[in-house]
This record gives structure tokens, sequence and C-alpha cells, in this order.
């Protein structure tokens, strides 16, 4: 009897490595998409301290818009990688996509126990 694809990636590295990557991926795009906004906010917070008020900023500006959709896209780029490794995970493991590395991590290990 011939092997699912799903016995196929769960006996195979191909699954945790591809998890692994989505989950990077995921990693990536929220600290991007947190940084530009923090470092929008910092700025403010510092321009308020050095003149001791409430500075004038153009929220409705063109580079402001620019910089929260750009925001926003690589917001929704992190949910849909970790989207796409929790459903990779459930699939193949049958765990959420931490459990499935440590899992996956096993099994490499033991392939390499002679």
């Amino acid at each position: 009897m011939k092997p699912t694809v799903r016995q196929v990636l769960a006996d195979s590295q191909v699954a945790g490595v591809a998890i692994l990557i989505a989950l990077l991926s995921a990693l990536v795009s929220a600290a991007i998409g947190t940084g530009r906004v923090l470092s929008f906010t910092i700025g403010y917070l510092a321009t308020a301290l050095a003149i001791r008020g409430i500075p004038y900023e153009h929220f409705g500006s063109e580079g402001a818009w620019l910089m929260q959709t750009i925001s926003f896209w690589v917001f929704v780029d992190a949910l849909v990688c970790l989207g796409w490794a929790w459903i990779l995970a459930r699939w193949v493991f049958g765990h959420g996509p931490l459990g499935s590395l440590k899992k996956s991590i096993g099994q490499f290990a033991r392939s390499f126990h002679v």
C-alpha cells in the first residue's frame, strides 16, 4: 500500500523545515511591521521631550499614510505565514507549530543516532 502525502511529509524533514521557515518569516514580518510603527512613535516622543510640548506632526501626510499601509500589509503577511505554519503542523503532525518542531527535531536527532 502506498503511503499518503501526509505520511511521507511526517517521515521526512520537509514538513519540519517548511514549518520553521514559515515561523521565521512570520517573526521577521512582525518585527519589521512593529519596527516601523515604533520608530515613528519614538521619534514623535523624542521630539515632544526636546521641545517640551506637543509637536505638530501632520499624521495625514502621504508619508505617514504610506508607512501605516505598508505596516498593515506586513502584519497581514505575518498572520498569513503563522496561519500557514499552524495549518501545516496540524495536518502533518497533529500538533501546533512549536510541538511539531519539537517532534521533527527529535526525529532528526534520532536519524543520526546509530
